[in-house]
């Protein structure tokens, strides 16, 4: 995310890479070589998006520009940092270091592993033994199991507690709001959709060089849905599908170019900012990097409550004290009301930011690949969290990611977006079993797995199904 120079094109910094070290290549070859280096990397209509800002691009786009940046030079070893995008090295032809906390993601890219732990290197070996046999003791569970045990362990803990007959009661009152904590939503044919989304789309000017013309560029086109009470709508797709530029219309950051919004059966498509406060109540987001979500010179208690008082709440006292509640509802110490976000973890940032989501008791979140930035285990406590959160409090999400796993074990739904359109939309275990379409199968082939020998065949699978399209 901070790697990319902010004034600068994208254009200009992949340039600068050759020319630095190969001054005797023209600018204007090194400009076809950029333009080769990121349709490469799988960044779309290359020619023009090189005249863009970093900020036009998705996070999953800047991190194939930085790759895209790396491969300028055909260098011989390259190494990668917890890249949040996957390497064939096959296909770039060089010697690779791949430094990562998901196995998945190793066991298709890898020749060798070595595991680390605190500072030390605890096994080293073929990834096929390390991986199926390792010496090092670890449990692998999935977490899409963990995740309907804890659910099942709730469930199970409420009955006991308040026997049958209550809960029975419970569940049937919950269905009649559209939501239920522990059987599947139910709708009826007249409830109202809490959201309603139609025919939305978003465009951007892209610039055109020194002389050339600037163009539309769309981001998403024609977008439609509807969101229940109570629901998870999982959005799936690849960098620059456009799932971040959905969830930034429906919080109305951005006004959509084409389209309607309606939240509670009110278009909100077009409000004025000052229309537009009271409902920010209402909706509320998680963004995906916890390191630049939240302000470093404000305490997490004046970052949970700055929320209030920009919602007129003026007694100090009693939102410190609902801020220090909700920090102890996500898994921190109230006493940590005065700490700046530099002493806390990736994961404990990540909980502040949901903090900050909820002090407003919202009745919709968009979480924005509110995991990506996290390491496996800490994604597992996080997505628990958010799961009880929904139980508790009734809450209805739309949850953007691009991993699979992730959005099905979280969402009722899934809409698998693709260049700006949602290409298929249903059931999440319907989605993930039997997907209509094509690019679905090829999202679904792309997942990572851990037997190093699948994961090379599913690449070369893709490699095939890529130069047959």
């Amino acid at each position: 995310m901070q790697s990319l120079h902010p004034q600068y094109t994208i254009g200009n910094q992949l340039i600068e890479a050759l020319r630095v070290h190969r001054p005797q290549i023209s600018r204007a070859q090194a400009r076809s070589r950029a333009v080769e280096s990121l349709e490469r990397v799988g960044i779309a209509e290359p020619e023009k998006r090189i005249n863009s800002y970093p900020y036009e691009f998705s996070g999953g786009m800047r991190q194939r520009v930085v790759i895209a940046m790396g491969l300028m030079c055909d260098p011989k070893v390259l190494l990668a940092d917890e890249p949040t995008t996957a390497l064939d090295v096959t296909v770039l032809g060089m010697a690779l270091i791949l430094v990562s906390h998901d196995l998945a993601v190793v066991a298709g890219s890898v020749d060798e592993v070595v595991v680390m732990r605190h500072g030390q290197a605890v096994e080293r070996g073929d990834v096929r033994r390390v991986l199926s046999h390792p010496e090092h003791p670890r449990v692998e569970v999935s977490r899409a199991q963990r995740r309907a045990q804890d659910r099942a362990d709730r469930a199970r803990k409420a009955r006991e507690e308040k026997g049958e007959a209550t809960v029975a009661t419970e569940a049937r009152a919950g269905s009649e709001e559209g939501f239920d904590a522990f059987t599947p939503l139910s709708r009826s044919r007249d409830e109202e959709p809490l959201l309603r989304v139609r025919d939305v789309s978003q465009s951007f000017k892209v610039r055109g060089g020194l002389w050339g013309r600037s163009t539309d560029f769309w981001a998403v086109k024609g977008v439609s849905f509807d969101l229940y009470k109570g629901e998870t709508l999982g959005v799936v797709g690849e960098s620059g599908s456009g799932k971040s530029t959905l969830s930034r219309m429906i919080m109305r950051l951005l006004e959509p170019t084409e389209g309607t919004v309606e939240f509670e059966g009110q278009d909100i498509t077009h409000l004025s900012d000052r229309r537009m406060r009271p409902l920010r109540n209402e909706v509320q987001m998680v963004f995906q990097n916890p390191y630049s979500s939240l302000n470093p010179r404000l305490t997490i208690g004046q970052s949970i409550g700055t929320a209030l008082k920009v919602q007129g709440e003026r007694d100090g006292r009693r939102n410190r004290v609902r801020v220090q509640e909700l920090l102890e509802r996500v898994g921190l110490e109230p006493d940590h009301y005065n700490r700046f976000p530099h002493a806390f973890s990736g994961g404990q940032r990540q909980r502040i930011a949901i903090a900050r989501a909820l002090i407003l008791k919202p009745k919709l979140i968009i979480c924005d690949e509110p995991v990506s930035a996290l390491d496996v285990s800490t994604q597992d406590q996080v997505l628990r969290l958010l799961s009880e959160l929904q139980d508790d409090f009734g809450l209805t999400y739309i949850f953007v990611a691009h991993d699979l796993a992730v959005v099905r074990q979280v969402s009722d739904r899934v809409a698998v977006m693709r260049k700006g359109e949602v290409v298929e939309m249903g059931d999440s275990d319907g989605i993930y079993e039997n997907p209509r379409s094509d690019y679905t199968r090829r999202l679904l082939t792309a997942a990572p797995v851990l037997d190093p020998d699948e994961a090379r065949r599913l690449r070369a699978e893709r490699a095939r199904a890529g130069s047959e399209g």
